[in-house]
């Protein structure tokens, strides 16, 4: 028997969705074969299974979200299979204890209000116990920690989105659906709140035209990783001022001095000296030089970080941007500098 654990697939990342089993409890399972699917903030991939055997046991369904290293699936040899198959559900316990199958059924209406949508929204903030979400229908919808954040960074009413995973549960796809379509209804302002401000006293804005497809036009949909990065990047400007700023700078010597030890740096290191080091190495430098602009913004404090994590984009064919991250580079001259980023970048 082998446990089959959710891989780290990305130095950044904590933390994934399985999309999709391609196998069920019961089937036969060949080394490197395809076993399952999963979304992260950097990727979405079919991980292929380290072993072969029996498929025994799934523990964690698909829409579900759980930390990397989290046992998500367990494979024998084929003695094996007909006992998992007949005392293991598809479902570990573990999981179906946050799942839909198991939650409580709610209290009558009649003896129990509905929870305030100020009080759903603190709820989602939390991250230690489990959170549930209350549709006008009164059934209870429980909330992996992925998608409680989303829903709260972007103040969204959860009982207006529909959720397409294992019974109707919101999955993390759903919300930046709802993200992209302009987000979903509001959760409405406490009974007091309404009492009390006036009709017209707050403007109302705009909402956005929605698009639609013409005959003229191609749909192409949105993978997973556009739609984190689109969620992401409407955050990032919500919370960090932009700014742009145009400089004119001589690289002459930076140019000479490439051209004069390229070749050498190409047979030591094997790859080619880019301009990118020298420009990544001059941000470091100007960071020392100017230290808040390397901080960020508390309750009423500045925070400056005495350390630098630079950030390097990766395009994706076309297909997608991240940003792996090379960490305390602070303290690696040029040649460091060049070995990380070629390393990371080919990663």
């Amino acid at each position: 028997m082998a446990e089959i654990t959710l891989p780290q697939l990305g130095e950044t990342v904590t933390e994934g969705t399985i999309t999709k089993w391609f196998k069920k409890v019961g089937d036969t399972v060949a080394l490197d074969e395809p076993l399952f699917e999963v979304s992260t903030d950097k990727v979405d991939t079919e991980v292929p299974s380290p072993i072969s055997g029996v498929l025994t046991e799934i523990r964690v369904a698909e829409g579900d979200t759980v930390p990397v290293g989290t046992v998500i699936a367990v494979v024998g040899d084929a003695s094996s299979a007909p006992a998992a198959a007949a005392s293991t559900p598809a479902v570990a316990p573990s999981t179906l204890a946050s799942s839909n199958v198991s939650a409580p059924p709610p209290a009558p209406v009649a003896s129990t209000p509905a929870a305030a949508p100020s009080t759903l929204t603190s709820s989602n903030v939390s991250e230690s116990t489990p959170a549930s979400a209350t549709g006008s229908s009164g059934t209870s919808t429980v909330l992996s920690p992925v998608v409680r954040k989303l829903i709260a960074e972007n103040n969204l009413n959860a009982a207006s989105i529909t959720g397409t995973g294992p019974g109707g549960r919101i999955t993390r796809d759903d919300v930046l659906a709802a993200i992209s379509r302009g987000g979903a209804t509001p959760a409405a302002p406490a009974p007091a709140a309404v009492a009390s401000a006036p009709a017209a006293s707050a403007p109302q804005r705009a909402a956005a035209p929605k698009v639609v497809a013409g005959a003229r036009d191609e749909v192409v949909a949105l993978s997973k990783i556009r739609q984190a990065t689109g969620a992401h990047m409407v955050a990032s400007k919500a919370i960090s001022p932009h700014v742009l700023s145009v400089v004119e700078v001589d690289y002459a010597n930076v140019d000479v001095t490439r051209l004069r030890v390229k070749e050498e740096f190409k047979a030591q290191e094997g790859f080619s000296l880019t301009y990118l080091p020298f420009i990544a190495r001059a941000v470091v430098d100007a960071l020392a030089d100017f230290p808040h602009m390397n901080s960020s913004l508390g309750d009423n404090e500045l925070i400056v970080h005495r350390y630098v994590d630079l950030g390097i984009a990766v395009d994706l064919d076309y297909q997608g941007l991240l940003v792996p991250v090379v960490r305390d580079a602070e303290g690696k001259r040029l040649r460091a500098l060049s070995r990380e980023i070629n390393d990371l970048a080919t990663r």
